[in-house]
C-alpha cells in the first residue's frame, strides 16, 4: 500500500489528533528512551502504558490512546533503537523489558496496566514473567510470541547502513507495513510522518537498521511463570496470528484469559480497526477504572 496526497481524516480521529502528547524522556541502561505522555498530571488516575512493535514507535497509539485518558494516566514508549529514543551498540536480552521498567518508574505509572503489540507484546510477557510489583495488569495484542532464527553473515552486513531517501516525500513513498495489510490513508501517511528523520543527503528511517534481523528469545516456560491477569487480543485477519495460536498462548499462561478476536482486524489492530480495539480494551478494563 502506497500513501496518497488525499490524508482527511474522519471527524473522530480529528478530535484524538487534537490530545496532543507531551515527550517525555527517561534513562534506561545508558539509553535516553523517548515517551508519550497525554494526562501525566492526572496522577490519581491508574498508569497505562502502550507498547509499539518492531521497528515501530509510541505514535503507533495516537489515535487509541486518547480514548482512555477519562479514566488513566496515559502513555507511551519509543523502545530503545525506535522512534526518537536513541541507538544502542548492541540488544542484549531484557533491553527492552529494561526499557519498559525505566518508563514505568520515571512516569510514575506504577502500578500500570501494560499494553503490548506483537514484538511490544512478547516483551510485555518476558517482563511480566519477572512479576514486578510495578505491572498490575498485561494486555498483549496479535503477538505470535516464537523465537526468531539467528540472522545470517549476509543479512547482518546489509544492515550497516540504513537507506537514504532524496526527499521527505520519497521517504514517504517508501513506507510500508509489515506484514501488508489494508490501512487507511490519513492513518498510514500519519505513521510514516514519525517513522522518518532527516539526516545529511536526505531523510531515513527513525528505527536503528541493526534491530532488522534482531534475535528475539521467547520460550513457553516464561509463560507458565506469569501471575498477573494477562489478556491476549488477535486480529481475525492477522497474517501472523491465528485462533489455534492464541489459544496456546494464553493456556500456558496461569493467569491469562481470551483469546479474544478483534473481528476484521489484520496483525496491526490499531491502524485498520482503532475503534474495534478500543471498543474491546474497554470492556476488559471495565473493573480497573476509576
Amino acid at each position: 500500500m502506497t500513501l496518497h496526497d488525499t490524508v482527511d481524516m474522519p471527524a473522530w480521529a480529528e478530535k484524538m489528533a487534537a490530545r496532543v502528547p507531551r515527550s517525555c524522556w527517561a534513562e534506561s541502561n545508558g539509553c535516553s528512551i523517548h515517551y508519550l505522555a497525554w494526562n501525566d498530571s492526572d496522577i490519581e488516575k491508574p498508569g497505562l502504558l502502550l507498547v509499539h512493535g518492531m521497528q515501530a514507535h509510541a505514535h503507533w497509539w495516537d489515535f487509541v490512546a486518547p480514548h482512555f485518558v477519562d479514566d488513566f494516566r496515559v502513555c507511551a514508549i519509543d523502545l530503545s533503537g525506535m522512534g526518537r529514543s536513541n541507538h544502542r551498540k548492541a540488544y542484549p536480552d531484557q533491553t527492552f523489558e529494561d526499557d519498559i521498567v525505566a518508563v514505568l518508574e520515571h512516569a510514575n505509572l506504577r502500578p500500570a496496566t501494560v499494553v503490548g503489540h506483537s514484538f511490544g507484546g512478547s516483551r510485555v510477557l518476558n517482563l511480566a514473567a519477572r512479576n514486578l510489583d510495578g505491572i498490575a495488569r498485561c494486555v498483549v495484542l496479535d503477538s505470535r510470541f516464537a523465537n526468531h532464527p539467528a540472522p545470517s553473515e549476509e543479512q547482518v552486513r546489509g544492515t550497516i547502513d540504513a537507506p537514504i531517501f532524496e526527499s521527505e516525500s520519497a521517504a514517504l513513498g517508501r513506507f510500508r507495513l509489515l506484514p501488508h495489510q489494508d490501512c487507511p490513508a490519513w492513518m498510514l501517511h500519519h505513521i510514516a510522518r514519525h517513522s522518518i528523520r532527516p539526516v545529511a543527503g536526505g531523510w531515513t528511517w527513525n528505527f536503528d537498521p541493526k534491530l532488522r534481523y534482531l534475535q528475539s528469545r521467547n520460550d513457553f516456560a516464561v509463560l507458565r511463570r506469569i501471575q498477573v491477569p494477562t489478556d491476549y487480543l488477535y486480529g481475525g485477519a492477522s497474517l501472523l496470528v491465528g485462533a489455534e495460536r492464541a489459544r496456546e498462548i494464553v493456556g500456558a499462561i496461569p493467569s491469562g484469559t481470551g483469546p479474544v478476536c478483534v473481528a476484521g482486524a489484520g496483525h496491526h489492530l490499531m491502524l485498520d480497526q482503532p475503534l474495534a480495539l478500543v471498543a474491546a480494551l474497554r470492556g476488559l478494563f471495565a473493573g480497573i477504572a476509576r
